[in-house]
């Protein structure tokens, strides 16, 4: 959700690869997980494997950023809409723990993290605040064509003010003025 609203966008991949997570021009693309019953032992056990026969951790890994983009329900409901988590667990808090438990007892190695580069690169989007003001200004003001039309609307309105008082303040400007110059005329 924090980079949601910092702006980003969220898609599904075309790639059925699940470590071909991509972000780029503040788009995330992360190819699908299907969350069951069985998704929690099927990583467990490919991680005992992983960390008893391998130096290098990449399904640890994968949990890792994975639990750390879909860690609260209203993560997992914001990736379920945009079809990246297909959940077939009853409700979206049991996937949320599901994920969280995952990353319990996990290590991670800084030093050798495969998706450093993607964190960095998410945190410095996540981090400009260009980014974040405008994606309240689309979240908010431009949601839906209404909304959209009501804020054109409201500055057009707004404008119409501000050229009627412009135009009566020069009206009255020119009435003394005129005023002025008869009266001086007048006068030898």
């Amino acid at each position: 959700m924090q980079l949601h609203n910092a702006g980003a966008e969220f898609k599904l991949s075309k790639s059925n690869d699940s470590f071909h997570i991509n972000f780029e021009k503040g788009t995330l693309e992360i190819p699908p997980l299907k969350l069951q019953l069985e998704t929690e032992s099927l990583f467990r056990n490919l991680i005992a494997f992983e960390q008893r026969h391998y130096s290098d951790n990449y399904i640890n890994d994968y949990v890792f950023i994975i639990h750390h983009l879909a860690n609260s329900p209203k993560d997992i409901e914001l990736l379920v809409e945009k079809q990246i988590i297909e959940n077939w667990l009853p409700d979206k808090e049991g996937a949320s723990t599901l994920l969280n438990n995952l990353s319990n007892g996990t290590t991670l190695n800084p030093d050798n993290f495969y998706f450093s580069d993607l964190c960095e690169e998410m945190e410095n989007y996540r981090a400009k605040s260009y980014n974040k003001w405008r994606a309240i200004l689309i979240q908010n003001y431009f949601s839906t064509p209404w909304a959209t039309l009501s804020l054109f609307a409201a500055v057009f309105l707004i404008l119409l003010t501000v050229i009627q008082a412009v135009t009566s303040v020069l009206q009255v400007t020119n009435q003394q003025n005129a005023g002025s110059t008869t009266k001086g005329s007048l006068n030898p």
